[in-house]
């Protein structure tokens, strides 16, 4: 039976398999930046969450409120003639409410979604500054 020997290898072929300090270097900083990145996401996604959440919850108080004060005029009203007004002037606000939300509700999706172009442009950058490394 034979038995495995141990080589060692030469002290100067450790110093020549080292990569050079500034490979090294560029290799840390891909790192941190796309370790930056993909913290930024889940942060990004969060504050889009939060700021829909915030808008909708706003509104809805909005709405309500007009709600309660159309029954309010409702409670009020002496003849028919009345309270078709009043239906018509609520529905015209609501109407209108809805058609501000819509745009409100736009505006934070496409900063939102501006944002996360952002991180992904980011983080393509130092995807692309590590091929750059290995060139």
């Amino acid at each position: 039976m034979s038995t495995l020997k141990n080589v060692q290898p030469d002290d100067s072929s450790k110093a020549e398999s080292l990569a050079p300090p500034e490979l090294l270097e560029g290799s840390v900083k891909l790192a941190q930046a796309q370790f930056a990145s993909a913290a930024a996401v889940p942060q990004a996604i969060w504050e889009a969450n939060l700021a829909i959440l915030s808008e909708m919850l706003g509104f809805m108080s909005h709405r309500l409120r007009a709600q309660a004060e159309f029954c309010g005029h409702l409670g009020h009203c002496k003849e028919i003639s009345d309270a078709v007004d009043a239906q018509r002037s609520y529905a015209q606000g609501m109407t209108g409410d809805y058609s501000q939300e819509v745009d409100k509700l736009s505006d934070i999706a496409r900063k939102n979604i501006a944002t996360l172009s952002a991180i992904g442009t980011q983080y393509a950058s130092a995807v692309s500054g590590e091929n750059s490394l290995a060139a």
